[in-house]
């Protein structure tokens, strides 16, 4: 039986240049191949930009979990530090933006030059999305839910939630892979827990915020 899904990375594939065989909506040999050859081709340079640095940060974290309480435990707290809420912490507010303000601000430090984009301060998701229109040719770019998305890039959700995509997800496919703060390992529960790689939908996508090298 065809999966859709795996149709529609097929077809994505095909698209960008990379043979998957037929669009049977099986992932077989020849699609594995073209998918590990597409990824190659996007993966970041030796950690040398801003998003791959972005998802090395998000990658050391992903030990953080909620053990003392509603979004409190160890890790969590310093996410705050590079917010404009300072108290977000000692309210047990969601901290799936201030996750990833702090990660941007981390991956930025690292560099050799400063941005040319302010720092994005605030801990309510849909503000990513603002943030990227107001920084947009300062080293910031908004991109369609449907573009091709890179390790590193934003993805702000419908459901008032951010997160670091930590793969690229060629044109066309259907999931997107992520690393995800105040999140559950779980595909049916979006609520807190900690730091988890995820696999969403698209079709949830608000918005893609991507930081140029």
């Amino acid at each position: 039986m065809k999966d859709p899904d795996i149709y529609l990375e097929q077809a994505g594939l095909k698209s960008l240049g990379f043979d998957p065989g037929p669009l049977d909506g099986v992932r077989g040999p020849k699609t594995k191949a073209a998918r590990s050859a597409w990824e190659a081709s996007h993966a970041p340079a030796g950690g040398s930009t801003v998003a791959a640095r972005l998802v090395a940060l998000a990658a050391e974290d992903l030990w953080i979990r909620e053990i003392e309480g509603k979004n409190r435990g160890p890790g969590i707290e310093k996410y705050w530090e590079a917010t404009n809420y300072a108290n977000g912490y000692k309210y047990r507010e969601p901290y799936c933006a201030a996750a990833v303000c702090w990660w941007v601000r981390a991956a930025v430090a690292a560099a050799d030059t400063k941005p040319p984009f302010l720092l994005p301060t605030s801990a309510k998701a849909f503000d990513f999305e603002k943030w990227a229109k107001n920084n947009a040719g300062k080293g910031v770019q908004i991109l369609a839910m449907a573009a091709e998305i890179l390790p590193g890039d934003i993805i702000v959700w419908e459901f008032s939630h951010v997160s670091v995509a930590d793969s690229p997800s060629p044109r066309g496919s259907a999931k997107v892979s992520t690393i995800d703060a105040n999140t559950s390992p779980s595909s049916g529960d979006n609520e807190g827990g900690g730091v988890f790689r995820r696999s969403r939908s698209r079709s949830q996508i608000r918005a893609v915020v991507r930081i140029l090298p």
